[in-house]
């Protein structure tokens, strides 16, 4: 897929996405610009989260949580991808989990746990 093919491709797996997520958080969740213009998370649109989105053809989960976590500042990561012809999936930290169960182990505070969207 060409540059052109594979930016557009991107920037309609955010619009479906975003789409989903306002639906069902009841919330407004759209791009943020400075995705494309400054290197940015895709969006900032929930409170304490930093959304970036990958809609692709072969998935490469290292690279984009690398990409999420160094992009996401104070925010906790969360990383939304989609390969053609499956379901939307989302990763977040473990750290999330071991905060809500206020347990705490000497583990990675953003060792990826991977689920599905539903």
């Amino acid at each position: 897929m060409t540059g052109r093919g594979s930016r557009n491709k991107g920037q309609r797996g955010e619009r479906e996405l975003f789409a989903i997520l306002s639906e069902r958080l009841g919330i407004p969740i759209k791009r943020g610009l400075s995705a494309s213009r400054e290197g940015g998370c895709d969006s900032l649109d929930i409170p304490g989260f930093a959304i970036e989105c990958k809609r692709c053809e072969k998935e490469n989960l290292s690279a984009w949580w690398k990409q999420s976590v160094n992009q996401a500042g104070e925010r906790l990561p969360v990383l939304f991808f989609r390969a053609s012809r499956k379901p939307w999936a989302v990763v977040v930290p473990l750290c999330f989990f071991i905060d809500q169960l206020d347990y705490r182990a000497d583990i990675a505070p953003y060792a990826p746990v991977t689920l599905e969207l539903e």
